[in-house]
Protein backbone atom coordinates (compact mmCIF):
# COMPACT_ATOMS: atom_id res chain seq x y z
CA UNK A 1 0.00 0.00 0.00
CA UNK A 2 2.56 2.82 0.79
CA UNK A 3 4.13 1.56 -2.89
CA UNK A 4 0.83 2.88 -4.74
CA UNK A 5 0.98 6.01 -2.44
CA UNK A 6 4.64 6.80 -2.77
CA UNK A 7 3.57 6.13 -6.89
CA UNK A 8 0.83 8.81 -7.07
CA UNK A 9 2.73 11.06 -4.55
CA UNK A 10 5.70 11.05 -7.50
CA UNK A 11 3.20 10.83 -10.37
CA UNK A 12 0.80 14.38 -9.92
CA UNK A 13 -0.63 13.89 -13.07
CA UNK A 14 -1.58 10.52 -13.47
CA UNK A 15 -3.20 10.77 -9.97
CA UNK A 16 -5.50 14.01 -10.97
CA UNK A 17 -6.50 12.33 -13.81
CA UNK A 18 -8.05 9.38 -11.61
CA UNK A 19 -9.52 11.74 -9.42
CA UNK A 20 -11.28 14.06 -12.72
CA UNK A 21 -12.35 10.55 -14.28
CA UNK A 22 -13.86 9.29 -10.75
CA UNK A 23 -15.99 12.97 -10.54
CA UNK A 24 -17.07 12.56 -13.80
CA UNK A 25 -18.44 9.16 -13.42
CA UNK A 26 -20.13 10.31 -10.53
CA UNK A 27 -21.79 13.32 -12.10
CA UNK A 28 -22.42 10.90 -15.17
CA UNK A 29 -24.14 8.30 -13.09
CA UNK A 30 -26.14 11.17 -11.20
CA UNK A 31 -27.75 12.16 -14.25
CA UNK A 32 -28.24 8.68 -15.91
CA UNK A 33 -29.43 6.61 -12.57
CA UNK A 34 -33.33 5.91 -12.73
CA UNK A 35 -34.94 7.56 -9.44
CA UNK A 36 -38.53 7.65 -8.36
CA UNK A 37 -40.19 10.92 -6.57
CA UNK A 38 -42.27 8.33 -4.61
CA UNK A 39 -41.19 4.70 -4.71
CA UNK A 40 -43.39 1.81 -3.84
CA UNK A 41 -41.95 0.60 0.25
CA UNK A 42 -43.90 -1.88 1.66
CA UNK A 43 -43.82 -2.00 6.02
CA UNK A 44 -44.33 -5.47 6.66
CA UNK A 45 -45.92 -5.76 10.11
CA UNK A 46 -43.98 -8.55 12.82
CA UNK A 47 -45.54 -9.54 15.87
CA UNK A 48 -43.68 -11.47 18.30
CA UNK A 49 -44.68 -13.27 21.39
CA UNK A 50 -42.48 -14.89 23.52
CA UNK A 51 -43.27 -16.85 26.84
CA UNK A 52 -41.37 -15.86 29.85
CA UNK A 53 -42.63 -17.30 33.43
CA UNK A 54 -42.35 -15.40 36.17
CA UNK A 55 -42.20 -12.41 34.74
CA UNK A 56 -44.61 -9.31 34.14
CA UNK A 57 -44.54 -6.81 31.71
CA UNK A 58 -44.04 -4.29 34.14
CA UNK A 59 -40.69 -5.53 34.38
CA UNK A 60 -39.36 -3.44 31.49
Amino acid sequence: MNALIRYLAKQHIFSDLITVFVILVGIISLFLIRREVFPNVSFDVITITTVTPGTSPEAY
